[in-house]
């Protein structure tokens, strides 16, 4: 098991784009190991400028099962992943998403495509949302309990 872990790692920086990260994170997504996301989000996490709409798009369906996890060390990564997207990337959802691009007139192509995004990431939000709303904080370890909180708190850019 650990050695497959290792080959993977190594394909995933094999395909490593400095121009591209992304590519190399929906790599470690298909694999289907948790704890290869977890990984390479915690090197994401500590890397800003590899940060864009686009990576919180791919990211977010992701993170809803992170939150579940029965790792403690797999619900901090995926909390302070969202954190992250929601402080970076909180402000101009809610902008993009209160505000449509108007029809008519010409056409802003760029401007429909970061609505779609906008509106893609906001729902994947709310379903995350939802599930740490829903979440039965007695059944948790006072850490966890935290973390739920502190990601309940950044939400707080999307009202």
């Amino acid at each position: 098991m650990l050695q497959n872990r290792v080959l993977t790692h190594r394909d995933i920086a094999r395909h490593w784009d400095p121009q591209n990260p992304i590519i190399s994170l929906r790599r470690a997504i298909n694999t289907g190991d948790q704890a290869i996301l977890v990984d390479l989000l915690s090197v994401y996490n500590q890397k800003l400028s590899l940060w864009t709409l686009n990576t919180a798009l791919v990211v977010l369906p992701e993170l809803r099962y992170l939150l579940q996890s029965q790792k403690l060390f797999f619900i901090q990564t995926a909390a302070n992943t969202l954190k992250l997207i929601l402080k970076n990337f909180g402000p101009v959802i809610s902008i993009n998403v209160n505000q449509p691009p108007p029809s008519g007139g010409g056409v802003d192509i760029s401007r429909e495509e970061r609505y779609e995004k906008c509106h893609d990431s906001y729902a994947h939000l709310n379903s995350i949302r939802d599930c740490i709303s829903n979440a039965k904080f007695d059944s948790y370890t006072p850490e966890i309990s935290r973390i739920f909180e502190e990601v309940k708190r950044a939400f707080s850019v999307l009202d």
